[in-house]
């Protein structure tokens, strides 16, 4: 029985071509919307890291102070990623 780490250092065979050219690579994407993805990728990681941890405080501690000082900041993260979001698309829709 093959070790999972031999199956990962196998190489691609070579009739797997990896280079398929009706795909998009990274240099055809907007730097607009590239850029946009990933801040929105942060944004979205960190609202909803800090939108749970306040609803935790809240429920598990009662403590309204950390619940609100760190819940707050999550869910206005959360909506300016909706806001940010919506901001994209129009520019997208609007350059197509």
């Amino acid at each position: 029985m093959p070790s999972p780490l031999d199956i990962l250092d196998q190489s691609p065979s070579d009739d797997e071509d990896e280079s398929d050219p009706d795909q998009p690579g990274l240099a055809d994407i907007d730097p607009v919307i590239r850029r946009a993805f990933v801040k929105l990728v942060l944004v979205i990681n960190v609202g909803a890291l800090a939108a749970a941890l306040g609803v935790l405080f809240l429920v598990f501690r009662g403590n309204y102070v950390y619940a609100a000082a760190i819940g707050v900041p999550g869910f206005a993260l959360l909506a300016y990623a909706a806001y940010e979001y919506r901001r994209v698309t129009d520019y997208r829709d609007d350059r197509d």
